[in-house]
Parts: structure tokens; C-alpha cells; sequence
């Protein structure tokens, strides 16, 4: 389920798009199968990426893959590109694990050329206070989210970091459900029945009209992340 809405981000033929801290890299996968573009898939993980690379594999064999993608083992900290090396760039869920966040921020501003266009999301600061305070182990993963962002505060940084906002979107309602279960049950209960029951729910609603259109209601009471889109300024 993707986070930033593609169509807002304007892909064109010409772009070059850096999915930072890309993860599995859904967002990258979905907009290689409709763009004609250069994609760069940035994580720390080897694991990640390869696990990315084995699905690409897939799609190029089903003739399903439009886009050229790279795939790349680094860190959002000290990305290896030049200044504007990219026209588009997608981070998602990246932010709220970095100590230096202002260091990334600025290293993201760096590589995106002058008058184009980034996606930004974090969790949102309410489900991150639930889900901390319903399990013990949601802050103290290994690896895992380090800060808390409220609106204002982000939308603040993003600014000092040269960026324009365009617009401020609410998504993955969902979610929020799913990650509450998940902190009840136990994270590290992979058993757990309900959480696995209301992921199948998650699946059918990116199928189901009718799903969507009531976690897209749900979004302006209990969204899981907030998106923001920037374009940075000459």
C-alpha cells in the first residue's frame, strides 16, 4: 500500500526518482510498472534490496517493469550523489529514525534539483503516543523510531531546509488499526490472530472500492502517517 500518491508527484519520462530509505520498495515497484523514468532505491539494509531486486526480477520476466531501476546500499545521512542528481524523490517513514534528522533533511534538499518536487511522511504524533503506550517494546526496537513529530514541527524543518509546501495529506487509517492490535497482542507475537486477520483486511483494501472509500473517511479522524509534498526553492 503506498504512502505518497504518485499522480501528485507529476512523474515524467525525463525524471530521475530517488526512493530514500526505499525498504521494500513499494513505491518504487508500483511507479516502474507506469513510468518510463530512472528510479534509485536507497537503504541501509542489504537485505531489503535484495529482497526488492527478487521482486523486480519478477516483474521484468512478466514484462511488467517499464521503469529502470537501481538499487543502491546507503545511508540517507550521506547519500552518494551529486547536488541535484535527482527530479523527484520519495522518503517515507525515514525521518523518525534518524537522531539527525536536520542532517537528513538537508542531505535529501542537496541531491533534489532546484524547483522540483519531494514526498515526506512520518507517523503521526497521536497513534505514535497510543502505540508507545500500549507496548513496552514499540520504542525499544532495535533499529526502530527514535522521535516524535507533530505537524507544525516537521512542516517547520522541512522549510528551514529550503522546501515549499505544497500539500499536507492524512493517510493509512488502517493501519493505525492494524499497529494498535499489533502493540495488544504483543509485537513480537507472530501467532496472534487478530492482527493477522485484520492484515488480510489491509490486502483487500487496496482491491475493494468501498474499502477504500471508508479508510479514506477514517484518515481525517485516525491516519497512521501524515505526507507531506515539498518543491525546493531556488
Amino acid at each position: 500500500m503506498l504512502t505518497v500518491k504518485l499522480n501528485l508527484l507529476q512523474i515524467l519520462e525525463k525524471d530521475v526518482i530517488l526512493d530514500a530509505g526505499c525498504g521494500t520498495g513499494r513505491h518504487t515497484m508500483e511507479a516502474s510498472k507506469w513510468h518510463d523514468s530512472k528510479f534509485v532505491a536507497v537503504d541501509r539494509l542489504l537485505t531489503e534490496l535484495k529482497r526488492l531486486k527478487y521482486v523486480l526480477d519478477l516483474m521484468a520476466v512478466k514484462d511488467e517493469l517499464k521503469g529502470n531501476v537501481v538499487l543502491i546500499v546507503g545511508d540517507v545521512l550521506q547519500l552518494p550523489f551529486k547536488d541535484e542528481a535527482f527530479t523527484k524523490i520519495i522518503c517515507t517513514e525515514v525521518l523518525e529514525h534518524l537522531y539527525k534528522d536536520r542532517e537528513g533533511i538537508k542531505e535529501l534538499v542537496r541531491v533534489l534539483k532546484n524547483n522540483e518536487e519531494m514526498a515526506v511522511s512520518v507517523p503521526t504524533p497521536y497513534t505514535e503516543h497510543l502505540f508507545g503506550n500500549l507496548s513496552y517494546d514499540y520504542f525499544r526496537t532495535p533499529g526502530g523510531h527514535v522521535r516524535i513529530y507533530n505537524e507544525r514541527e516537521l512542516l517547520q524543518k522541512l522549510r528551514k531546509g529550503g522546501l515549499k509546501i505544497l500539500y499536507v495529506c492524512h493517510e493509512h487509517a488502517f493501519h493505525s488499526i492494524f499497529w494498535m492490535l499489533k502493540c495488544l497482542c504483543g509485537l513480537k507475537n507472530q501467532k496472534a490472530l487478530i492482527p493477522a486477520f485484520w492484515e488480510q483486511i489491509l490486502i483487500f483494501s487496496m482491491r475493494i472500492k468501498l474499502l477504500k472509500k471508508i479508510e479514506n473517511f477514517w484518515n481525517n479522524l485516525f491516519p497512521k502517517s501524515i505526507v507531506i509534498y515539498t518543491r525546493k526553492e531556488n
